[in-house]
């Protein structure tokens, strides 16, 4: 099954990277996944200067991998090893059978460890059927323009006049904020016996949930 497909023949890698390639870099827990859950990971293609004619002011290559999985898991402590122990952008696909889905991380270099990026936001898609559509690329524009357009089309929803991804990354980390308060005040109104209280407590859920419809 051809996950990245529309890609010219000077991308193909089609490498296998070998599991303890990232050891260095994970935790036990972290390691324990790599072997519970991963079967393989390989390097599919590489977009940059050498191989589409590309650069980016801030990207200089993304990377593109398929991470095929044992069991059906969303693998989000083994992608973030992946991702912080190459300093590339990577967009992954994970595929468990016959379905998949599509991952990406917006990061940083570290300072104190140059080895060691810093990840400053995940976009994850739905499971995707076989049948689903896949990602598209637009070749025609910069490195940078590239990852900015798959990493909307990983999020897969509206963004208004959002330019910029540092942007939308702060949008998604309000949202993100926002649902673990929803989540903590459903709890405490749970347990929560006096009118008054209750009710103080259904107007802030209120509030938070629309400022969470609005994007706000």
């Amino acid at each position: 099954m051809d996950y990245f497909p529309g890609l010219p023949a000077s991308t193909v890698i089609d490498r296998v990277v070998p599991k303890n390639k990232f050891e260095p870099f994970a935790k036990t827990k972290q390691k324990q996944d790599f072997t519970k859950l991963v079967k393989r990971i390989t390097w599919k293609h590489k977009l940059s200067k050498e191989t589409i004619n590309l650069n980016g002011k801030e990207i200089k290559e993304i990377q593109l991998f398929l991470i095929e999985l044992k069991e059906d898991s969303l693998i989000s402590k083994v992608l973030e090893v992946i991702q912080k122990a190459i300093p590339y952008r990577i967009v992954a696909v994970v595929a468990f059978e016959n379905k998949f889905y599509y991952s990406t991380s917006v990061k940083h270099e570290n300072p104190k460890n140059p080895s060691l990026s810093i990840i400053d936001w995940t976009f994850n898609s739905d499971w995707k059927n076989s049948e689903d559509q896949r990602l598209s690329w637009d070749l025609k524009k910069s490195l940078d323009y590239i990852f900015k357009e798959i990493s909307i089309s990983i999020l897969g929803k509206p963004l208004g006049n959002e330019k910029s991804l540092e942007t939308i990354v702060e949008k998604e980390k309000e949202q993100s904020q926002l649902k673990r308060e929803i989540r903590r005040i459903e709890g405490v109104l749970k347990s929560t016996i006096q009118f008054n209280q209750k009710l103080e407590l259904h107007q802030q859920l209120q509030l938070l949930k629309s400022k969470v419809r609005s994007g706000q």
